[in-house]
C-alpha cells in the first residue's frame, strides 16, 4: 500500500494549522491535495508531482509561494517531455486555483524509478494558448528546456502579462547562439519588467 494511504486522511486532518508543506507522489499528500482549501493558513506549498496527480478544480486557495518541481521522462535518445508546454499548464492553473502568488518556482527533474508513472501534457500549439495572468506575482523562476521559436514566445509572453508586478525573474534555461535574435529576445525580457531588482537570464550551452 502506497505510503501513507492507509492513515492519510486521519493524518491529513491532524494538521489544520498547516502553514507550509512539502509533498511528493504518496498517500499522504493525496489525501492534503483533496484538502488543500481546509488549510486556511497554508502561504507556502512545494509539490514534487506529475500534473496528473490530482483532479484540480476552480476553488481559489490563498497561497503565496508555490514551487512545483514535476517529473520527465528521458527516452535512449536524450529526447524529453515538452517541458515548457508542461509548464504553461501550471501556469493557468496557478492563475485560476492560486490568484494571489506572489513567488512561483517552476522546474523539472528525472523521474526516478521509484515514481509513479503518469500521462504528461501532450505537445499542442502554443500560440493558441495563453499562459496565465497572477496580479501580485513578484518573482518567478523557471528551469527547464525550452525548445523552438513558439516556446521561447511563449515564456516572454508570460513575462509581458507579469511585468508590472515582477521585482525578481530567473530564466534558467539555456540556447545556442549569442546572435542579433536572441540578444534582442533577452532585451524584451528586460524591458517588460521595469521594476526588477534581481534577474537571472539564459546562458548559452557550455561546450
Amino acid at each position: 500500500m502506497a505510503f501513507g494511504e492507509e492513515n492519510g486522511a486521519q493524518a491529513a486532518c491532524n494538521i489544520p494549522f498547516l502553514r507550509k508543506a512539502v509533498l511528493m507522489e504518496s498517500g499522504l499528500t493525496r489525501h492534503v491535495m483533496n484538502n488543500l482549501t481546509a488549510y486556511s493558513q497554508l502561504t507556502e506549498l512545494s509539490l514534487r508531482l506529475g500534473l496528473d496527480f490530482h483532479q484540480w478544480n476552480n476553488a481559489a486557495i490563498p497561497l503565496k509561494k508555490l514551487k512545483w518541481m514535476f517529473l520527465i521522462d528521458i527516452a535512449e535518445d536524450g529526447s524529453t517531455t515538452d517541458c515548457w508546454n508542461t509548464a504553461t499548464t501550471i501556469l493557468n492553473l496557478a492563475s485560476t486555483v492560486f490568484p494571489d502568488l506572489e513567488h512561483l518556482d517552476i522546474s523539472n527533474c528525472k523521474r526516478k524509478k521509484s515514481d509513479t508513472t503518469t500521462q504528461y501534457i501532450c505537445r499542442r500549439v502554443l500560440d493558441d494558448r495563453q499562459t496565465g495572468f497572477l496580479p501580485r506575482l513578484q518573482s518567478f523562476r523557471y528551469q527547464g528546456e525550452v525548445i523552438g521559436d513558439l516556446e521561447l514566445e511563449s515564456v516572454l509572453e508570460f513575462v509581458r502579462r507579469n511585468g508590472d508586478t515582477l521585482t525578481s525573474l530567473d530564466l534558467a534555461f539555456e540556447f545556442g547562439f549569442l546572435d542579433g535574435i536572441m540578444m534582442d529576445y533577452l532585451l524584451q525580457g528586460v524591458v517588460t519588467a521595469p521594476k526588477l531588482r534581481s534577474l537571472a537570464m539564459p546562458g548559452r550551452y557550455r561546450r
